[in-house]
């Protein structure tokens, strides 16, 4: 399938500052979940100068957020990122979070993908047939950006409808709130 290109509006093409140093990079990809890592892997494969850059401190994506019992939601067979399938005893059982988070973690370092944690991405812009990227560890000049960041970066949620007369509406926790699935009670 062809990537398609972003439409750009004119308030968001910005001219880099002339004279300052830049890094430069093929291809940058901006965030280092399943979908960052697996993208690095094919782009290495391929012999393509590239960067990842994660904001997190460490490797694990939004797994990091969810709840400390969560389990992947999906059999352990699907766990297939390019060149390191799921290779356990278990192949129709679910991978508790901190399995998935060590399984990312593990494929980034046996794919040698080039990550740099803890940077991230302030800004894209259009540069001379490229991009200038801003980042909390200084600009970038990249030919190609990859956006891997995930559709579910910024929780959300809505009150309850009430249910009985005499309620005052209800509240509904945001997933990245709930570390602990029975906090009052014992698991």
């Amino acid at each position: 399938m062809p990537v398609q290109a972003v439409p750009v509006q004119a308030a968001d093409i910005a001219t880099a500052t002339a004279g300052e140093p830049k890094r430069r990079v093929n291809t940058l990809v901006v965030g280092g979940g399943q979908a960052g890592l697996a993208i690095s892997y094919c782009l290495g494969q391929a012999g393509v100068g590239h960067q990842l850059l994660e904001q997190r401190a460490e490797l694990g994506g939004a797994w990091q957020d969810r709840w400390d019992g969560f389990f992947l939601n999906t059999p352990n067979f699907s766990v297939d990122l390019p060149g390191m399938p799921y290779g356990g005893p278990h192949p129709e059982a679910f991978l508790p979070r901190d399995e998935v988070i060590g399984y990312l973690r593990r494929y980034a370092q046996a794919a040698g993908v080039p990550v740099r944690t803890g940077t991230a991405v302030t800004r894209i812009a259009p540069d001379r047939g490229g991009f200038h990227v801003e980042t909390s560890a200084g600009p970038w000049r990249a030919e190609n950006v990859v956006l891997a960041t995930g559709a579910y970066q910024v929780p959300g949620s809505r009150p309850w409808p009430r249910t009985s007369p005499g309620t005052s509406g209800s509240f509904t926790p945001i997933s990245t709130e709930i570390r602990n699935s029975c906090p009052r009670a014992r698991c």
